[in-house]
Formats: structure tokens, sequence, C-alpha cells
């Protein structure tokens, strides 16, 4: 099995908090064995656990929606 497997999320807006990405983090190591990155792309970065990478969100430039 390869150890360059990434799980990525993405969590912006208020919608969702951090507690729901930590609790998928937490739950991964139950389903996937071996080793992986955790890496979630997001607009606050505020609460998540450390072992998470945290990427900000690319400007794709699309139009916001309201």
């Amino acid at each position: 099995m390869s150890d360059n497997r990434v799980i990525l999320t993405m969590k912006w807006g208020s919608l969702y908090s951090a507690t729901y990405v930590n609790v998928l983090f937490n739950a991964t190591p139950a389903k996937l064995a071996g080793q992986f990155r955790f890496v979630c792309m997001t607009d606050d970065p505020a609460g998540l656990v450390p072992e998470i990478e945290v990427f900000p969100i690319p400007e794709f430039g699309l139009p916001q929606i309201r």
C-alpha cells in the first residue's frame, strides 16, 4: 500500500464548524490502514486539531454566491 495517500477536505463559511473536520480526521484511521496526510483547505482554521495540515482556499476568480 502507498504511503502517499492524502485525504483532502474543504471547509468554508459557517454552516459546519471545525468540529466536523476534526471528527472526520479522528475517524479516518478506523477505515484507512497505514500512513496518510489529512489536509483541510479553509477560510478559517480556528479549532482544527494541530495534526491536520491547513492551507488557505486558493482564489479561483469565481463570483460570490449570495
